[in-house]
């Protein structure tokens, strides 16, 4: 090690992306319009939409009992990827919040547990973060050894949000157990939460003036604010459009200082 290890220039690498929202909002949608997707699914929420995938996983890690068993673990397809040459560019897993219940599922089983609440103290929780490490990881590898986007999809939910600095409120934030969420948060390189954006308008009635409101056109959000956790790497304003490629291009500009093959990880 010497000061000749110092690095000036940035290197885009394949984003590690979450996007989060509502059910039904477009978050699958979102995410096959990037490129060469490839679907690992824990929860059946495709429904029309053309979009390659694996059959649903049930299970964290399960080998197949024959040639012709489909039935196959979360990790045992991230290995496949790993391990076999194809032309994905993109990986999506649909969704966050039911590969943790497949998790909780699996801890349980391996440590005799009846649930993930009948052990005390958070122990089962802390466990399980074990194999949301090894998740992590794998996924982490697909970015480095195969230069893929990773694109996670959860669902939203609604928790008060303790700021030390002012009183307690309510935030739009990852479905998923505090500390699942918490590494999930630090690995990723951008958290975008989709929803639609509100206005409101006057209305006139028998009781006299009101307001009312009204939904608009959907609009992502890249930068954290009281009302939802967000989150990028990239220099990003805080609201995006519902393209993936308008954002890849933002992405891009932001890292001028990058090398000429970093464009290609944005892909």
């Amino acid at each position: 090690m010497s000061l000749l290890d110092i690095q000036n220039k940035a290197v885009i690498r394949s984003p590690r992306l979450i996007i989060y929202g509502g059910a039904g909002i477009g978050k699958t949608t979102w995410a096959s319009k990037m490129q060469d997707p490839i679907a690992i699914l824990t929860e059946d929420g495709l429904g029309t939409l053309n979009l390659a995938h694996f059959p649903v996983c049930k299970f964290w890690d399960r080998e197949p009992e024959s040639k012709d068993d489909k039935n196959v673990g979360v990790k045992q397809r991230l290995l496949t990827l790993l391990k076999e040459k194809h032309d994905k560019k993109t990986l999506i897993i649909d969704s966050l919040d039911w590969l943790e219940r497949i998790i909780h599922d699996h801890t349980c089983k391996m440590n005799g547990w009846k649930s993930m609440e009948s052990v005390g103290f958070g122990k089962s929780y802390a466990e399980a973060l074990v194999h949301w490490r090894e998740f992590l990881a794998l996924t982490n590898e697909l970015r480095d050894q195969k230069n893929m986007v990773i694109c996670m999809i959860c669902h939203s939910d609604i928790r008060p949000f303790a700021d030390p600095e002012s009183e307690t409120y309510d935030q739009y934030v990852l479905k998923l157990k505090k500390g699942a969420s918490a590494i999930c948060q630090e690995n990723a390189d951008a958290i975008f939460f989709l929803t639609y954006k509100k206005g409101t308008v006057k209305t006139q009635g028998k009781g006299g003036e009101g307001v009312k409101v009204v939904q608009g056109d959907r609009v992502i959000y890249a930068e954290q604010s009281a009302s939802f956790l967000a989150k990028n790497r990239y220099q990003l304003p805080k609201e995006l459009p519902y393209d993936w490629n308008e954002i890849r291009k933002m992405i891009i500009a932001n890292s001028k200082d990058a090398k000429a093959d970093g464009e290609e990880a944005t892909k």
